[in-house]
């Protein structure tokens, strides 16, 4: 949110599944950054995200997953 100042450091590993039809199955943590409110941040902006679009036709998997690392300032990057 604008004008919250975050820790320096501060960063949380996400985990992703997400289904063919594009939606939001699973969120899971593979590191949280200490900030809870952080860390609830991130989750809220990935179930807003939803629905992801759908798998392309030549994929046949019904669900992928995806791990996305949360950095304050350099959401997106990798």
């Amino acid at each position: 949110p604008e004008g919250h100042s975050w820790g320096g450091g501060l960063e949380a590993r996400v985990r992703i599944t997400i289904s063919s039809d594009g939606q939001v199955t699973g969120i899971r943590f593979d590191r949280r950054s200490g900030d809870p409110f952080f860390d609830q941040l991130v989750e809220k902006t990935i179930r807003q995200a939803a629905p992801m679009p759908r798998f392309p036709a030549l994929m046949r998997q019904s669900s992928t997953q995806l791990p996305v690392r949360f950095i304050p300032g350099n959401l997106g990057r990798m």
